[in-house]
């Protein structure tokens, strides 16, 4: 019941509605609603090899499926509950490939790379195969608000459809970690860590979603540090120990505000190799 994104896949819902708009009546009725192994499931298409992976907002750690899984996805530009105008399939991606193209075009910056040529990008996309073996020499995008969202249609099995589980370090040592390794050992999955996102709260700017979130990182942190993991933590303990958050706010204000505290985290966390910097 804990999503980062929206948890209204039920008939009259907002997921429900933005979905008709996409696939028409294929996921419309209390059948394929909510929890059915039917319906989509959203992730991003990773076509910049980010070691965060393609859309990180959404959480820090990520499955890599098998790319015979591209038949069976949908893609839009951008998020599909904003009316994407841009939409495609692997066999027809024309249309998110141009809208890629226009933005790198426009702007220079496209999926969490800045500084892009049309040329520059070609080659990446062109290179795709080649980077699946270079994970470590890859780094992270960082690509918050900019990502191609992938609908992929059908159930989904570990044994077969995923080929490596990526996780944030954070979660070293603790149950969390210890479940994914279980799994990724249990369906012969690869387990890769990329260099995860860490921050303290001193170093949280007070102009990048809001002057809560420094408050809000020392409040969950008792040394000021902060990683997925403590994140994760806080965010158990608003679903299980509600009174614990009623000085905060309600439960939805103080949910928004833990996310948004995990988009500071990727914007501006250091991978855990890299020096430690205070603002003053």
């Amino acid at each position: 019941g804990v999503t980062n994104g929206s948890p209204t896949a039920f008939p009259g819902g907002e997921r429900n509605r933005w979905e008709k708009r996409l696939f028409g009546d294929a996921y419309d009725g209390a059948v394929v609603c909510g929890t059915a192994p039917e319906r989509p499931k959203y992730g991003a298409f990773n076509v910049m090899a980010h070691t965060d992976g393609g859309s990180p907002r959404f959480g820090s750690c990520y499955f890599e499926l098998s790319p015979s899984m591209l038949a069976r996805c949908t893609f839009t530009w951008g998020d599909s509950h904003e009316r994407p105008e841009h939409v495609g399939t692997i066999a027809h991606f024309e249309p998110v490939l141009a809208a890629l193209f226009e933005q790198v075009s426009k702007t220079g910056s496209a999926l969490g790379v800045t500084g892009l040529q049309l040329s520059a990008l070609i080659q990446r996309l062109t290179s795709l195969e080649r980077l699946q073996g270079t994970f470590a020499s890859r780094s992270p995008g960082r690509a918050l608000d900019a990502y191609i969202e992938a609908q992929v249609h059908g159930a989904i099995h570990l044994a077969g459809d995923v080929e490596a589980l990526i996780i944030d370090p954070a979660f070293d040592d603790t149950e969390t970690g210890q479940h994914l390794a279980a799994i990724a050992a249990r369906y012969g999955i690869v387990l890769r860590r990329h260099a995860g996102f860490i921050l303290h709260a001193a170093e949280i700017p007070s102009d990048f979603r809001g002057p809560r979130m420094r408050p809000l990182a020392e409040r969950i942190s008792e040394t000021g540090e902060l990683d997925a993991a403590t994140l994760g933590r806080a965010a158990q303990s608003l679903m299980r120990e509600p009174a614990r958050w009623q000085d905060w706010g309600t439960e939805a204000e103080t949910w928004q505000h833990l996310k948004q505290l995990w988009h500071v985290l990727v914007r501006f966390g250091r991978g855990r190799a890299e020096p430690a910097f205070r603002h003053l």
